[in-house]
């Protein structure tokens, strides 16, 4: 069993599995995220599976973001980060309001949402002409592109 207490200022928590056998951690009750706290699971070289339930979410007011790292390889029920937490009925983000949940699945950095009890990536939309863009996309950055085009404009 285990606690996660950032400070003030954030703070981390890295599982690490083993290479001998899948490793699973579950979190007693409600995890609440009272800072800028970043959750990291790092899977080691060996390739077993890493799973981490961390049951109901609570963002407190004013708190930070949240940043999970999943581990690699496909996301499954022995493999993952869960929660019981819904997503937001107008952003369909993970938790109320959404947007302070980002998910690093090694491809990049996105909002948080949910696929069964599974923390994942959202779908995203590569999108660089600015007037196509439309309510309900969650749009990829494309800075550079998008700077350029409206300079030209």
């Amino acid at each position: 069993m285990f606690q996660f207490k950032p400070s003030a200022l954030g703070g981390a928590l890295v599982l690490n599995g083993n290479a001998g056998t899948a490793s699973a951690e579950t979190v007693p009750g409600n995890t609440t995220f009272a800072a800028n706290g970043r959750v990291n699971i790092i899977l080691n070289s060996a390739g077993q599976n890493l799973s981490l339930d961390l049951g109901t979410l609570t963002r407190a007011t004013g708190a930070g973001t949240v940043r999970f790292t999943l581990p690699s390889g496909t996301q499954t029920g022995t493999n993952d980060i869960l929660t019981s937490t819904g997503t937001d009925a107008t952003t369909g983000l993970l938790g109320i309001g959404g947007g302070w949940a980002m998910v690093n699945d090694g491809t990049g950095t996105y909002f948080a949402t949910k696929s069964g009890s599974n923390i994942v990536a959202v779908s995203t939309t590569t999108q660089n002409d600015l007037t196509l863009w439309t309510s309900g996309q969650n749009l990829r950055p494309c800075l550079k592109t998008c700077r350029l085009a409206k300079l030209r404009s």
